[in-house]
């Protein structure tokens, strides 16, 4: 062979080698994103693990990931994460696109890591939380009764129907009660009124304090009670529950069932369901039964949630309907009544048990209709805006119907309607990050029959701040919030022309420090806040039905202003 073929010859047998050396170099890459199916958002820290080659890395915060020095072929991928279903799929390389992958959380996985301990000391300063599986634990009791399972909360009865919560020695405007983020108004007319709110339709009870507490009003001297619906959100598969109490005394007990999940798989739209009905007939002591002492309720919520990639939006609905019947001889015709009760009259019920609600009773009436909306921005920032709609009513039948009055037509009919809108900043600023707002109230309260209450139209507006600063050792929390308060006052005080006007305005504030300890915490506290008379303080005049007693109320009364300062500590030990 000649010298210079055996050179080209060469030279080709090279050039192939280098080449197949060139198309075996293992110099590609496989990128791409997790995201979340619901939300359309990255997942971050999910594991993406290719099988072959053994090599896995993590998502970083918005849910990319790049893994580099792949050879072309084949491999076969696992994707997990915290909380979702993991995934199995088969990639080719080189892939000139990047790979998008969804995931979808598994609600099983999700309620093991549900009930953390210690998200509300990590988060919050002064919050005391009862979850649902104690709520559980007294189902078929009044909604303050099953508040007071959290320390320092207690209950004020009034016969063995009505029941309200009491904190520190406070209630009624005092201990300010929030139905899913909104104030309940039926204490309005009078502090012997339970809160119109169905024990079954809460998951969790908090009270709030200190700085936290100028989130929702001024006037929270007690603090807030705070009554959590479950989250419209929770459950992406469909769940039911069904509860039921029964009383041996009384004969009768409750029942409440719910539904809640996704209503399509792919549409993140929400719904849950919820209905209460309760009956129970006379109640019996060891000497006769009490006559009239019976109770019923027709109860019911639902809630509509949609989940856009940036935004939340929801609709909540509550109806509450109940009727008591007062014991018959509570109600007293004069001071000899009286005389004998307080010198151990006899008890005068002979009847055998009922389940009739005869006169002296009371019809309650509560409707909450509430639209929420909360938009992300950029930095973790948020913004709200809630609009909230409230009706209360209440019948009072006291014993007699009256001279040429019928039966059905109650001695005295409420009607309180409230409208509430509320627009809120939730932002970090530095080392701050806190909640900027603003939130206004329109009442107006009505009444037909016997007098006790004037009709008025009451306004509130209020700006607040809170915020939360993590120094070295010390969490601390800042909150200050201006109210002004003004109210027209009607017949029979005033009129519709010339009505009786006042106002009141106030700055509230406070301070909360707390650190960690083993098993604890310490926390300190320093606040100052104040809260408006209101009108049935100043104007109420005549027979409150539902403790029989005349009540006079006092115009001359002024705002009052509390200072307060606490220490606690708070420190759990293992029991073996």
């Amino acid at each position: 062979m000649p010298n210079a073929l055996r050179a080209i010859l060469w030279l080709f047998l090279m050039l192939s080698a280098i080449g197949g050396m060139a198309q075996s170099t293992c110099d590609f890459k496989l990128s791409g994103t997790v995201i979340d199916a619901d939300n359309g958002k990255g997942l971050a820290y999910a594991n993406v693990f290719l099988v072959e080659p053994g090599r896995g890395v993590a998502t970083d915060s918005l849910g990319n990931f790049a893994i580099s020095g792949l050879c072309e072929g084949v491999y076969n991928v696992k994707v997990s994460h915290i909380g979702c279903n993991p995934l199995k799929l088969k990639v080719s390389i080189p892939n000139s696109e990047p790979l998008t992958i969804e995931m979808t959380h598994d609600d099983h996985v999700l309620e093991a890591y549900e009930v953390v301990d210690e998200r509300h000391h990590r988060e919050h300063l002064s919050h005391m939380v009862v979850k649902s599986a104690e709520i559980e634990s007294r189902s078929g009791l009044q909604m303050a009764e099953q508040a007071a399972l959290i320390p320092g909360v207690s209950t004020l009865n009034t016969g063995n129907n009505i029941s309200k919560p009491v904190f520190r020695g406070l209630h009624s405007n005092r201990l300010i009660v929030l139905n899913n983020g909104i104030r309940q108004e039926g204490q309005y007319w009078g502090s012997e009124h339970s809160p119109e709110i169905d024990a079954y339709v809460a998951s969790e009870y908090e009270v709030v304090e200190g700085a936290d507490a100028l989130r929702y009003a001024s006037d929270g001297i007690a603090g807030i009670l705070l009554v959590h619906p479950p989250d419209v959100f929770k459950h992406d598969s469909l769940r039911g529950s069904l509860q039921s109490s029964l009383s041996t005394n009384g004969r009768g007990g409750s029942v409440s069932g719910e539904l809640s999940g996704k209503v399509l798989k792919n549409l993140p739209l929400y719904f849950r369901v919820q209905g209460t009905a309760k009956k129970l007939g006379w109640i019996k002591t060891p000497d006769a039964y009490l006559r009239n002492t019976g109770v019923e309720e027709l109860n019911g919520s639902y809630a509509l949630g949609w989940k856009g990639n940036n935004w939340r939006a929801e609709v909540f609905y509550s109806n509450f309907n109940q009727k008591i019947g007062l014991y018959r001889y509570s109600h007293l015709g004069n001071l000899s009544d009286l005389a004998e009760v307080l010198n151990g009259r006899p008890q005068p019920d002979t009847l055998d048990f009922s389940y009739d609600i005869e006169r002296p009773f009371q019809e309650i009436s509560h409707e909450l209709f509430k639209a929420k909306l909360e938009v992300d921005l950029p930095g973790n920032e948020q913004v709200g805006f809630v609009y909230a709609r409230q009706y209360n009513g209440r019948s009072e039948y006291d014993i007699h119907a009256g001279f040429n009055t019928p039966a059905s037509v109650p001695q005295l009919d409420y009607g309180l309607t409230t409208h509430l809108g509320e627009a809120t900043w939730k932002h970090r600023i530095g080392r701050l990050e806190g909640t900027f707002g603003a939130s206004g109230i329109l009442r107006r309260n009505n009444f037909r029959g016997r007098g006790f209450m004037p009709n008025y139209k009451n306004r509130n507006f209020g700006i607040f701040l809170t915020e939360r600063q993590q120094l070295e050792s010390w969490e601390m929390k800042y909150g200050a919030r201006y109210d002004w308060y003004s109210a027209d006052i009607f017949g029979p005080v005033g009129s519709v022309e010339n009505p009786f006007s006042l106002s009141f305005q106030g700055l509230a504030a406070a301070v909360n420090a707390r650190k960690e300890i083993k098993n604890g915490d310490i926390g300190l506290s320093l606040g100052t806040q104040w809260r408006a008379p209101a009108v049935n303080e100043l104007f109420s005049q005549g027979l409150h039905h539902g403790v029989s007693a005349i009540e006079q109320g006092n115009p001359n009364l002024g705002p009052e202003r509390s200072y307060n300062a606490s220490a606690t500590l708070r420190k759990s030990y293992n029991r073996s």
